[in-house]
């Protein structure tokens, strides 16, 4: 599963998708002219590893996760994996909206979507 979040100096643009339970790689690229970051509560907990060029930011003193930062052109990619929630009636995962932000610009939000889906995909 991937989701690719690419940066801009005026936002995010976010293409890809993810499942509960899958390892998700989320491409980060800074197509920006100035440094960005992005932060997420999934990050706090849920961070497996990290490649590539992104800081990781720490808070005050050096505790706590706050955010990555990518400078221009760079790009990294962080590795998640997030539980599955069965509801108990229909033993389907519920939808999970996970919400992002730039921490330096904080006009600067984006969501993506966990998604558990059964069947087969596609039309006929």
């Amino acid at each position: 599963m991937k989701i690719e979040v690419t940066i801009s100096d005026k936002g995010y643009n976010v293409k890809g998708h993810t499942m509960p339970g899958s390892l998700t790689a989320i491409v980060v690229r800074n197509e920006g002219s100035m440094t960005h970051g992005i932060s997420s509560p999934l990050f706090k907990s849920g961070v497996v590893k990290k490649e590539g060029a992104g800081v990781e930011i720490r808070g005050e003193k050096g505790k706590g996760f706050r955010a990555y930062h990518l400078e221009p052109g760079q790009t990294m990619t962080l590795y998640f994996q997030k539980e599955t929630h069965p509801d108990p009636g229909t033993g389907i995962s519920e939808t999970m909206q996970v919400p992002f932000w730039c921490d330096i610009h904080q006009h600067m939000k984006g969501e993506f979507l966990v998604v558990e889906t059964r069947g087969e995909v596609g039309g006929g």
